[in-house]
This record gives C-alpha cells, structure tokens and sequence, in this order.
C-alpha cells in the first residue's frame, strides 16, 4: 500500500492532538486531575470502587487518604478472580488480556491489560509518539505513505512479546490496515519468525519499524544474509525511523544506538505507555500526562509510606523517584515494578530513566 496523501492528511488531523498535548503540558495538575476524576467516576461502581467509596472522593487529599499504597500481593486476590473471569473488580467490565509484569515472575506477576487501558493509554502513546516523530520531522517525513512493521520482541523478551501480540491483535480500525504482520508471529524458533518478518517486510513499502532493539539488529542480519544486501536502507528503502519501546536508559539514548535511520523511543511496559521523546535526539523523554495514567511518586530511597509520596507537583528535579500509578487497568496507588525515573524538567515535564 502506498497513499502519498495520507501523511499530509494525519498532519492536518494531527494538529487537534499536538494541541491537546501542548496544553496538558502548560496545564499538567489540570491534566492530571481532570484525569483522576474521570477514572474514578468510571471506576465507582466497581467493587473496588465501591470499597473505597469513589462516589465521595472530591479532591486529590480525599484520593490519597481513602485510598492505600499497593503493590503486587495486595492485588493478587482481585487478580485471580479476573483471570476466572469475573467483571467490576478493579475496573468496570471483564478483562481478557494479563501480561507478566517483568522478567523475574513470567507465571506468577500477571497484570490486567483492559480494553480501556489497551485504548486510552497504550495506543493513544503509539499514535502520540508517531505524531511527535512527524512534528519533528515536518514535510520531510513520509511516515503514513507505508506500511509499519511491528517486529515484536524476541522469547527472550516475553513481557513486552506478549503485549506486543496483544496490541497487533487488538489493533483498531483503520491503524490496523497500516500494520504488518497482521497477526502475531509465533514459530518454534527463532530464524522462523524473522522469515515471516521479512516475508511481511516485502509485501509493500515500509516507513517504520516497531519493537525492541535487539529484534531490529536480529532483524537487520538475518535480512541481509538472506537479501544479500548491506544496511536497512538497501533492504527498505522506504523506511525512515525505527520506534523502541520498552525502557530505553539515558545512556542508551545518548548512544545513538539505531544507524541509517531515525530513532525515536518511549517508556512502555506492562503497567502501561509513559512518555516519549519529544524530539529526536534527546536524552529525556515527555512525561505522557492525559492519557490514561494518574501519577504520584516516591523517593527511591524512602520507605513505602503515605507520607512519603509526592504529587506531581511537589516532585525535584535531579532526585530519582519510582512511580506510582493509577491507570484504566485498574491498578489503583500501584507501585510501579519499573525502573526508577529522574526529571530533568517541569516545563514540561521531562525526564529519563536510570
């Protein structure tokens, strides 16, 4: 597929959100509030909103009293009864996605990908990313003339794997025309799945890559001992960016890490899509503050105590926090299992991971 007027068409269409996104970052306690008050009117008739009584929570003061710090085995009840099947736990409606929520407890640390989550927050930070790309870029990116082949991460990987599958599978119209392969890759092995990549890489022109680091390079050379060709540029010469997600460090963003092509990266893990860089080349990335998660942080040395955590407002610049969210998969006051990160800025609110 190639539509040469559709990158122009996404700017035009793209304005309203870039709009969006500049006055959440002028007005981000705004942002933020509006945004908690809409999760919990949601949420209020669920069992744990009701529990919490959501319905007489008027205040960020209310939400912080009411409400207790969580972590993992304190959900782990609710959990278990979602993955049974039951609805209006921690979030109206059933779920039917559960991702591990990191590498050390693959069966045992399951998280809840909802559809709201799924929507709101996963791919709205997808969509977000590629617009800030093409603002940075202007004219002279072609991003949405082609296809977007999204390469997954390898078994290696199996945290973002699984919800790469997820989110190709539950790809919305029309973003899943534009999406190659368009179902999940799962061979036994691995030099399988990159022939299917490859396969799907030559069906059309291709504008970007989607994944993880180390199954781009898997990638790369497997398609050149297969092509015979040097360089991602000679195997698709229409490609022009490769977008990471997962957890990219200072350090590897200052590395320069992708060669020939544009690199762009986000913060994206299980728990859900957190920022993004807001232009190419920066170490930091912009803090994602009205698309489904409600943030408040605690010092990475400071003990799990109410009293310790800080609103987004009240957090330092240069000090390494961890993450507390509050997000459309029902995980409410829920310390984060992620990397802790450091802002660099709060206009914007800017920062990256150690």
């Amino acid at each position: 597929m190639s539509a040469k007027f559709l990158t122009p068409l996404f700017s035009l269409y793209n304005k309203d959100r870039l709009e969006e996104i500049r006055e959440a970052c002028a007005m981000p306690y705004d942002a933020q509030n509006e945004l908690l008050f809409e999760m919990l009117s949601d949420a209020a008739s669920t069992e744990w909103g009701k529990r919490y009584r959501f319905s007489r929570i008027h205040s960020y003061d209310d939400f912080r009293q009411r409400l207790p710090l969580q972590q993992y085995e304190d959900i782990l009840p609710y959990v278990q009864r979602m993955m049974a099947g039951e609805g209006n736990l921690l979030w109206p409606g059933t779920c039917k996605y559960f991702v591990p929520a990191g590498e050390k407890n693959l069966a045992s640390h399951l998280l809840p990908i909802t559809r709201d989550a799924l929507m709101d927050n996963f791919y709205e930070g997808i969509y977000d990313s590629m617009a800030m790309y093409l603002k940075d870029k202007g004219e002279d990116s072609k991003l949405f003339d082609s296809f977007s082949l999204w390469i997954g991460a390898s078994k290696r990987d199996q945290v973002y794997r699984n919800l790469s599958n997820i989110l190709i599978k539950e790809a919305p119209f029309p973003q899943s025309l534009f999406i190659r392969p368009q179902a999940p890759v799962n061979k036994s092995n691995a030099h399988s799945e990159l022939e299917v990549l490859l396969e799907e890489s030559q069906k059309g022109q291709v504008s970007n890559i989607q994944g993880r680091p180390h199954r781009y390079f898997d990638f790369l050379k497997y398609a050149e001992q297969k092509t015979g060709k040097s360089g991602i540029k000679n195997i698709l010469p229409q490609v022009e960016v490769f977008f990471h997600r997962g957890k990219p460090t200072r350090a590897y963003l200052q590395q320069a890490p992708i060669q020939d092509i544009d690199y762009h990266a986000s913060f994206c893990t299980a728990e859900g899509f957190f920022g993004m860089q807001e232009k190419l080349g920066e170490d930091a990335m912009l803090l994602h503050m009205d698309a489904g998660i409600f943030y408040e942080f605690i010092p990475v040395d400071a003990e799990l105590k109410a009293e310790n955590v800080v609103p987004l407002e009240e957090v330092q610049l240069e000090q390494a926090y961890r993450m507390i969210i509050s997000t459309r998969a029902g995980l409410w006051r829920y310390l984060s299992e992620g990397p802790s990160i450091v802002f660099v800025s709060n206009r914007p609110y800017k920062f990256y991971i150690q």
